[in-house]
């Protein structure tokens, strides 16, 4: 989608859409400016995150409870919801990528594989209820050959999760995008400096 597209969906859809598009890590001076004439304190916030670097506090050490139905994230768990519904599951994906933190081709990977633990592990992560993680899943798998005992799988294996269990395997996860990310950096930075050691000589 291009930016007329994108401010055609916030003119239509509101804030909540708002929002989203601007957690995108596309957003050119255009679409930022009229996120930023929309007011909005989180809109603001996503904007300004795309422009700088997340401190990581992985090293810091915590003990989570696990998962009961009053600590589950409503204001998340409601736009999850939501999003499952438009036909461009790109919507979850940036969603997803935003309160993950992880890189899109981390969320990518994750969407994609359908017999692994992870993409519930992830959700459990981010505090859903059981029927909007279900309702997320499916959707991201639309189209794809399931088992028809999936939703009984799916429900037993992410009510079994253990909170604490889900958040260090996130954690792992977004340290190995932050060393992905030094690793590249370096390289990009090394190919500089020799094709400007090249040129000088």
């Amino acid at each position: 989608m291009n930016t007329e597209d994108l401010i055609g969906i916030i003119n239509s859809k509101g804030l909540t859409y708002a929002r989203i598009i601007a957690r995108r890590t596309n957003v050119d001076h255009v679409l930022a400016s009229h996120l930023r004439d929309l007011n909005d304190s989180r809109v603001d916030r996503a904007l300004e995150l795309r422009q700088k670097p997340v401190q990581s506090s992985l090293s810091k050490p915590s003990n989570y409870p696990n998962i009961r139905l009053n600590r589950i994230n409503v204001d998340l768990d409601a736009e999850l919801l939501k999003l499952t519904n438009e036909d461009d599951v790109a919507f979850i994906h940036t969603a997803l990528v935003d309160n993950l933190s992880l890189e899109f081709v981390s969320v990518r990977n994750l969407c994609s594989d359908f017999t692994s633990r992870n993409l519930p592990v992830a959700l459990h992560y981010l505090r859903l209820s059981t029927e909007t993680a279900w309702q997320v899943f499916k959707r991201l798998a639309h189209g794809r050959s399931l088992k028809d005992d999936i939703r009984e799988q799916f429900i037993q294996t992410y009510e079994s999760l253990d909170f604490s269990t889900s958040v260090a395997t996130v954690k792992s996860w977004q340290k190995d995008d932050l060393r992905a990310q030094e690793i590249y950096s370096r390289a990009a930075n090394q190919t500089t400096t020799n094709s400007v050691r090249k040129a000088a000589s």
